[in-house]
């Protein structure tokens, strides 16, 4: 397998980022109904398990930060066992 390039690496981070943001948005769409979906909340624990830097430092911060919020929309869940 060959090594994974600088941009390679932006990329997934990106799309790592953009998976967070839907499956918060999918969190957030169970709460309004009061429905918690199980599948979401996995689906969220995986993507925070992800992969790791981008070599990028402003996409890292702002993927940090998305990973912050889902960390904390899930402990208010008392998930913590998920991330």
């Amino acid at each position: 397998s060959e090594p994974e390039d600088g941009s390679e690496r932006r990329r997934r981070s990106a799309r790592r980022g953009q998976d967070l943001l839907d499956a918060l948005d999918g969190l957030k769409a169970g709460l309004l109904s009061g429905r918690i979906s199980p599948a979401e909340l996995g689906r969220l624990g995986r993507t925070l398990s992800g992969a790791g830097p981008s070599g990028d430092p402003g996409l890292d911060a702002v993927i940090g930060e998305i990973e912050l919020r889902a960390k904390v929309e899930l402990a208010k869940l008392g998930r913590t066992d998920l991330f």
